[in-house]
């Protein structure tokens, strides 16, 4: 018989310790039929450990392991090993602290069964597509994690089209396709309605899909400019399963959008309530708190993501912007530098580059980064709206309104930051972009 360790390196592998069941292919942590819920860093520890139960792992080796390539403090890892062990309760003290050298598990660990998910298919190759999709799916910022994440969902539903949640996370795949903050996008008007399709097929196999119902309500606020409808709907998912944390975090989107800041956050406490471990939840918490002028309170949560995870290139792009607001403008260049190493940063970040250039006073650097980011947007889909904030910050205001005019007409997803974006202030007294306001219904 195969020892735990060995069956934790193994396909497929599930182990058992301290009342949890830990399955690290599908990257789940479970207490009977409820969720663990770690920051990704945290479950990798974990692993780690109980990979090497009995032995002590070095700091150092730690460090390497979970932050490779970068440089962290060993408060760092404290502080990573504290979240662990509060996160997974009484088994914590499995977890045992060798002073001056690192960390050892020291728990009983046995091999387990996996516990099958509810809403799976009976077709075994159409749940290993479904939980590939899934895993790609949350790798979102990489410039492929979109198209394969959709290629897997797409296989799913083509092996069991009576699959509800693969066609809803095909539908969530599509819909951040649209989205041009991270990660290669794809214009709205060709994968919105693909979106839409798919959620409704969804919510025809199972109208009880919070997920589905949230990606319609998110069309419904950034595509269709509905928000009396869109914010029916996001009631909608919220009442059908509270605990989902995705509807929660486009209700926010939503409700931030109109300038209902505290509305927005409420949906995130109740986000981080379910997930505490969500960097993205956290991240976009510092975003609404950024809008809402909260900018050190929005600082503390982006420096707080970061530290936990200095690859999260959109924690990253999102300090930068807060950092510009407060007039930290050498800070905000450092933060958009260092999404260089991030996959999928590259045209949010010369955007973003292009604007602070300009605020700087240097020109000739924002009129370089734009002809780069024009560049892109010969062979790939760069929403105009990225073009028409540089324009604002070069004060090429008239130039600035013909850029978001083409970004209405592509249906950019991004319009909808219109009225608390602080790169559009120059526009704001023009007639123009008053008619442009009325026009989106959303502001009277």
């Amino acid at each position: 018989m195969k020892s735990p360790e060995e069956v934790l390196k193994s396909p497929g592998a599930v182990v058992a310790f301290a009342g949890l069941r830990l399955d690290p292919a599908r990257r789940v942590l479970q207490r009977g039929d409820d969720i663990v819920h770690l920051y990704p860093r945290s479950f990798d520890a974990l692993v780690l450990l109980i990979e090497r139960r009995g032995e002590v792992v070095s700091k150092d080796t730690l460090m390497d392991q979970l932050w490779p390539g970068v440089i962290v403090e060993e408060n760092s890892l404290a502080r990573l090993i504290s979240d662990l062990r509060k996160a997974i309760g009484d088994a914590g003290r499995c977890i045992v602290t060798v002073p001056k050298r690192g960390y050892r598990f020291d728990g009983a660990v046995e091999a387990a069964n996996a516990a099958e998910p509810s809403n799976r298919s009976r077709d075994a190759e159409a749940n290993s597509l479904f939980d590939r999709g899934r895993y790609w799916l949350t790798r979102r910022a990489w410039d492929d994690a979109m198209s394969r994440a959709i290629a897997c969902f797409e296989g799913a539903v083509a092996r069991d089209p009576d699959f509800a949640d693969a066609h809803s996370a095909l539908a969530e795949a599509h819909l951040t396709s649209g989205v041009a903050v991270l990660g290669k996008t794809h214009p709205p008007l060709m994968v919105i309605p693909r979106a839409r399709a798919a959620a409704e097929r969804a919510l025809s196999l199972d109208p009880r899909l919070a997920g589905a119902r949230a990606v319609l309500a998110h069309i419904a606020l950034c595509f269709d400019w509905d928000w009396p409808r869109a914010r029916a709907m996001f009631e909608a998912a919220v009442r059908s399963d509270p605990r989902h944390v995705g509807a929660r975090q486009y209700y926010a989107i939503g409700l931030l959008a109109t300038g209902d800041f505290d509305g927005a956050l409420h949906q995130l406490d109740m986000a981080r309530e379910v997930d505490a471990a969500s960097l993205l939840t956290r991240a976009n918490v510092g975003f609404v708190l950024s809008r809402a002028g909260r900018l050190d309170e929005a600082m503390r949560e982006l420096e707080r993501c970061l530290e936990l995870e200095p690859g999260f290139a959109y924690a990253r792009y999102r300090y930068g912007l807060a950092l510009q607001a407060a007039g930290r403008l050498e800070a905000a260049e450092r933060q958009f530098e260092g999404m260089a190493m991030a996959a999928g940063a590259r045209i949010p970040m010369l955007a973003a580059q292009a604007h602070l250039a300009a605020a700087m006073g240097d020109v000739g650097k924002a009129r370089k980064l734009t002809s780069a980011l024009s560049v892109i947007a010969e062979t790939s889909y760069v929403s105009a709206w990225f073009f028409a904030e540089i324009a604002a910050g070069l004060g090429d205001v008239d130039g600035a309104i013909d850029w978001i005019e083409k970004a209405l007409a592509e249906r950019s997803l991004l319009v909808i930051a219109l009225e608390y974006n602080f790169k559009l202030d120059p526009l704001r007294a023009r007639p123009r972009f008053t008619d442009i306001r009325r026009r989106m219904g959303f502001w009277r």
